[in-house]
């Protein structure tokens, strides 16, 4: 069986920017950095460079890594408040740790 640690965690969409007490409560449930997109319209944004990639405008590598701006990064303040919550059904599942219990290495979320 494989598993990715996962270290960060990134947010997009509206609310992210508009609820910093969320974006914390889960950063600290999760005991993960999360990293919050500058854009309150990626979705937009994303949508928009899918059509100039397929229009052969742009180049895809080079327009998605031009336009990774971080408009915040929290970091988890009570990791230790909420460990023993996370910890316990992980280890009935044989993980380690919370990021290991997941079988994805990368992390989307539109909140």
């Amino acid at each position: 069986m494989v598993f990715w640690i996962i270290h960060e965690l990134y947010a997009c969409g509206g609310l992210p920017g508009k609820n910093p007490l969320l974006m914390q409560i889960f950063a600290d449930v999760s005991g993960r950095h999360i990293k919050v997109a500058a854009s309150d319209q990626t979705v937009a944004l994303g949508s928009a460079m899918f059509a100039a990639v397929a229009a052969g405008a742009f180049d895809a590598d080079g327009l998605m890594f031009s336009i990774t701006a971080v408009g915040a990064a929290i970091a988890p303040a009570a990791v230790g408040a909420f460990a023993a919550t996370v910890t316990a059904p992980l280890a009935i599942a044989g993980a380690s740790e919370p990021a290991a219990a997941t079988r994805t290495g990368f992390v989307a979320s539109a909140f």
